[in-house]
């Protein structure tokens, strides 16, 4: 396999993946120019770069040219995605595995040198923006993007070193699951609808009043999606998943006090309604979940 064997081609191919995805932005009109093979083929062969990597990710150092060039590559995606007017389901959801695989992947977490560490930071936040990127411009799509991140809870760190979380500022620190989630919650809003607005008058309150109150059921649709899968993960195992709630609210604590992440009180609020419907006599939990529960509500 060319692949394994030869990093040379591995940084030849991914070039090549440059230059094809810098062709895509310059905006030429020519529907020949945008066939689907043209962007899977690219895609196919960074998913499968990513595999050979990890399963080498005890010699990242070996492969950093290679990361270097990727992070390069995959810089190219987030403008594309945003700019281009429409997205191939197909290509959608090879994005959509790819950047959620890369997102969660505790592989990235094993660099050595500075410079291999900011690479591999780089890559979790391109993915971060390619995720927030197409949850705001397809909103069919953004169930199956908030279950594919869902369905790696447990790629999570267990442990809560720096290196392993997203500084989103000098204080402020987060897994890249909860930061991507809440990222992506917030596009859920009705600025782009209010600023279409050319008239302010009782029929255009009306319907800014109609479509925030349809956004508002879809969020809180949302985000008790999340709330049950995350709850329900971590009591069907207290001991093996106590991480991964311990994690999220951590994260969500943190950002609280922070009004730019002002959709985390909407999150806890719904989170703690769920921790304490633990304790009605029809849920009928074990006394080990009721504990955890407990203590995570006190937090």
């Amino acid at each position: 396999n060319i692949m394994e064997n030869e990093p040379f081609f591995q940084r030849v191919a991914l070039g090549s993946a440059s230059v094809i995805f810098m062709v895509f932005l310059l905006d030429k009109n020519d529907s020949k120019l945008y066939l689907e093979e043209y962007f899977l083929a690219p895609i196919q062969f960074i998913s499968e770069t990513v595999e050979l990597i990890k399963e080498d990710s005890q010699n990242l150092p070996k492969h950093q040219m290679v990361l270097l060039l990727l992070q390069a590559t995959l810089s190219l995606l987030p403008p594309y995605v945003k700019k281009r007017p429409n997205l191939d389901d197909g290509f959608v959801t090879k994005l959509v595995y790819m950047f959620s695989d890369l997102l969660m992947s505790n592989f990235l977490y094993t660099a050595g040198n500075i410079q291999l560490q900011n690479c591999l930071e780089n890559i979790k936040s391109i993915s971060t923006q390619v995720l927030v990127t197409i949850f705001e411009k397809l909103p069919e799509q953004r169930m199956f993007i908030i279950d594919e991140l869902l369905s790696r809870l447990e790629s999570l760190p267990m442990t809560r070193s720096q290196k392993k979380l997203k500084c989103i500022n000098n204080s402020l620190y987060s897994t890249h699951f909860t930061f991507t989630l809440v990222s992506m919650l917030q596009t859920i809003n009705s600025y782009d609808y209010c600023s279409r607005i050319d008239e302010l008058n009782e029929d255009a309150l009306a319907d800014v009043s109609s479509y925030h109150q349809e956004l508002q059921n879809a969020l809180n649709a949302d985000i008790h999606h999340i709330n049950e899968v995350v709850l329900n993960k971590c009591f069907h195992n207290v001991s093996k998943y106590r991480y991964i709630l311990e994690n999220y609210t951590q994260d969500l604590l943190a950002m609280v006090l922070y009004p730019n992440w002002s959709i985390s009180e909407i999150i806890l609020d719904s989170l703690l309604k769920k921790l304490l419907l633990v304790f009605s006599p029809s849920q009928q939990r074990t006394a080990n979940v009721e504990a955890f529960a407990l203590q995570i509500a006190g937090n």
